[in-house]
């Protein structure tokens, strides 16, 4: 494991916090107790044990919390990993001299079935990679690339692990690397043949879409193309979701053209497989930001989708907080409403004064016209309930329609509630729609 480790000159090299001769350590520890024995070492008078090699970093490196008590742990191995995360990439921006030097020992804990940060490595290296792409040459260490034609290999290797979750991060260093199509498609080709688990499957469509962008492609780089779009109408909404991302920066007007598949997959229950990724690694609310990415411009029809009424206050959440990216005419009324579900402009209400209830009767809005409009004083709600913005602000935006209703159907009507809120768990469904949704209509 650790053959060639001394043989660096970590202290002549450089991380984001000055000299490097603290990275041996920490790669110990991230091995965690069954990597890091004596026996495969090259140092003179070397015993392996972590609390003897870069013993500095073991209690100086930001967010180290390891002690000798329980170096060898994995709770261990996972702060260390957490820490030589933040000496090699930090914010980004370069590409350090003690990367290329590491690059190595990282591919062999994320190799070594027993080392308990495995997933942690291959994410280190995946954040190295694409780095290594964005910067400018003279950012770039000169010994990074050879560093990463070395250990491609390796990565590739790992689309055939045992464990699901280190082939969807070996899939995810492949599709953010410097590496050409021609180098990886095969790969990543020959194991989607294979591949039955599902989380992987969106993994490896998103990989062979970036790939496929990375010339030379060679003879590979049409039958991946091919097999995108065959994805676009696959049976499992999640492959056709992960299909349009994998296209688009190749074609940017297939969100548009695919918009009923791509509402379809974000409101379906298995979005929650996004989770299980490497690459997006988020539940409902992220895989709408990802995916409202994707849009050229202003995408009304897209929030409004996402705005019908839905049992998932995750789901509900979600599109009150998309809800925040309408166009909004002058007068701040959204303009892509249809205007059958815009009525009339309503009295505006009192400025708030005294501890008295709010709005008073008689001030309330009318009710949103349009389909669906189970709680058509949800928002209102939401903005009523203290503490909330100024009364006066309710003016700028009169109508709210039945899709901002349901979307918010998990907050009270005022009707029945016109003081302040009773007190309730600060993280419930209710709660978090009304919070979103003050910010969904001001577009904060």
């Amino acid at each position: 494991m650790w053959v060639g480790l001394d043989a660096v000159d970590w202290a002549g090299l450089k991380h984001n916090y000055g000299s490097a001769e603290d990275i041996p350590g920490l790669l110990r520890r991230c091995g965690g107790a069954d990597a890091g024995g004596a026996g495969d070492t090259d140092g003179p008078g070397e015993t392996g044990d972590p609390r003897e090699t870069g013993s500095a970093a073991d209690t100086s490196a930001p967010g180290d919390t390891g002690s000798p008590s329980d170096t060898g742990s994995p709770d261990d191995a996972h702060h260390a990993a957490s820490d030589l995360l933040n000496q090699l990439f930090h914010q980004g921006g370069w590409i350090c001299s003690a990367a290329p030097a590491a690059l190595p020992f990282l591919m062999r804990l994320a190799t070594t079935p027993q080392v308990p940060t495995r997933c942690a490595m291959l994410e280190l290296v995946a954040m190295l990679a694409a780095e290594a792409r964005r910067v400018e040459v003279r950012f770039l260490d000169p010994g990074w690339a050879p560093a990463w034609e070395r250990a491609l290999p390796e990565v590739l290797g790992l689309l055939d692990d045992p464990e699901p979750m280190i082939r969807r991060a070996a899939a995810d260093v492949l599709g953010v690397c410097e590496s050409p199509g021609a180098s990886v498609l095969p790969g990543l080709l020959r194991c989607w043949e294979t591949e039955g688990d599902p989380a992987t499957r969106l993994e490896l469509a998103l990989s062979l879409g970036k790939t496929a962008l990375r010339a030379p492609v060679g003879e590979h780089g049409a039958e991946a193309f091919a097999l995108l779009h065959g994805l676009l109408d696959s049976p499992h909404p999640q492959l056709r979701l992960a299909a349009v991302h994998a296209l688009a920066p190749n074609d940017p007007g297939l969100p548009a053209r695919e918009l009923g598949p791509v509402l379809e997959a974000l409101r379906d229950p298995t979005v929650e497989l996004w989770r299980n990724t490497s690459s997006v690694c988020t539940g409902v609310r992220g895989v709408h930001r990802w995916t409202a990415a994707l849009m050229t411009g202003p995408a009304p029809a897209f929030t409004l989708g996402l705005l019908a009424d839905h049992h998932d206050p995750e789901q509900r959440v979600g599109s009150l907080a998309q809800a925040g990216t309408l166009p909004k005419s002058g007068s701040g009324q959204p303009n892509c409403w249809p205007a059958s579900a815009r009525p009339p402009p309503p009295t505006p209400p009192p400025s708030r004064t005294g501890s008295g209830p709010w709005p008073p009767s008689g001030n309330s809005p009318p009710a949103a016209t349009g389909p669906s409009c189970s709680r058509p004083y949800a928002i209102w709600s939401a903005w009523a309930a203290p503490p909330g913005p100024p009364p006066t602000c309710c003016a700028r935006y009169p109508p709210l329609t039945s899709g901002f209703a349901a979307a918010a159907a998990g907050a009270a009507s005022p009707t029945t509630r016109t003081s302040a809120p009773p007190s309730e768990n600060c993280s419930s469904p209710a709660a978090d729609v009304r919070r979103a949704a003050p910010r969904a209509i001001l577009g904060a």
